[in-house]
């Protein structure tokens, strides 16, 4: 006689669960694919057919007065104060829309005989770019590109990028040298 263990009075249990979960899956298809007692028809989309039924209230953003205990009490700032307002020196000195700094970085260069391109990253968008002399980017000119750096000017000002080079000396692992076995075993002294 076969014995019956464990594992074969669980497998009629879990088919039959299995079965139920398929007929409870059935009735909620059924179910939601009626809308109010009403069969949809199998031309009209369920979302166009839930859209007609849906009435939404257009959103009215608040009025900006609103907010103005925000502004006037900015929540990221210690004490809460807002800032000074900036002096007229100040506001001279920084000009909206220009950049001052030169926000790129020299990844790599290539020299060919008919181009010389300088690979530059863009640090405001961390993009690279790919530039041969005479080429612009955000109103940088690549000037020149020799094999360690490139220059590039805008109006009067003019930046070189150096290349950066990784000289940190890649140390290597030692490796272990193993003597090898002698194949001959070497006798036991014997007492």
């Amino acid at each position: 006689m076969k014995r019956v263990s464990f594992g074969n009075r669980l497998t009629p249990a879990l088919l039959a669960a299995c079965g139920l979960f398929g007929v409870i899956v059935a009735i909620e298809w059924v179910a939601l694919s009626r809308q109010d007692g009403i069969e949809t028809s199998s031309d009209t989309p369920p979302a166009a057919a839930a859209d007609a039924q849906l009435t939404r209230a257009s959103y009215l953003a608040p009025d900006f007065e609103t907010f103005s205990e925000i502004l006037e009490r900015p929540l990221f700032t210690e004490g809460r104060t807002p800032p000074p307002e900036p002096t007229a020196e100040q506001a001279a000195a920084v000009t909206p829309g220009k950049q001052t700094q030169l926000m790129m970085r020299l990844e790599g260069i290539a020299l060919t005989p008919t181009a010389r391109i300088a690979v530059i990253r863009d640090k405001s968008s961390n993009k690279l770019v790919r530039l041969a002399e005479g080429e612009t980017h955000e109103g940088w000119v690549v000037e020149s590109v020799n094999a360690s750096s490139a220059t590039l000017k805008r109006g009067k000002q003019t930046h070189e990028l150096t290349l950066e080079l990784n000289t940190r000396s890649v140390k290597k692992t030692p490796t272990k040298v193993r003597k090898p076995r002698s194949p001959v075993r070497k006798k036991r002294k014997e007492k």
